[in-house]
């Protein structure tokens, strides 16, 4: 008699998944600037390598002011695609710093706001969820 036995292999690789949001503000408002903000987490195995790149394609009606996060290297060219990279390993369950992206809200910018970004490099072994996206209102200061 033998049992059927399923032996899963184990995964030493990094994972990375990426958290967009807009902090605690329930719309952004025209004429003024908003805030995002990007968690990286590494879910795998194992610790990442090499160099990491979270990218954002601002969509119409935002542009770019200022991104930071403590040991992020960040610009944008066009005043629409932001990157922000590092090089520092990622240990299993960790999170790096947050990035905080300032961007300015077009007085002409539509009323509803989708904005993605991705992350790349540092040995991930999962593309599939290597995105977020996040839906805001935009609104009129009044």
């Amino acid at each position: 008699d033998t049992d059927n036995v399923s032996i899963l292999p184990c995964v030493t690789e990094p994972d990375l998944v990426i958290d967009k949001n807009h902090g605690s503000v329930s719309s952004f408002i025209r004429g003024t600037n908003g805030k995002y903000f990007f968690v990286v987490r590494n879910v795998g195995g194992g610790p990442t390598s090499g160099v990491v790149t979270d990218t954002d394609q601002l969509p119409v009606g935002l542009t770019y002011v200022n991104a930071t996060g403590s040991g992020w290297d960040c610009s944008a060219s066009s005043g629409q695609d932001v990157s922000c990279s590092r090089g520092d390993a990622l240990p299993v369950g960790g999170a790096y710093p947050t990035i905080e992206l300032t961007v300015a809200v077009a007085q002409n910018c539509g009323s509803f706001i989708v904005n993605t970004a991705k992350i790349a490099g540092g040995g991930d072994s999962n593309p599939y969820n290597n995105q977020d996206s996040d839906f805001l209102p935009v609104g009129n200061d009044f």
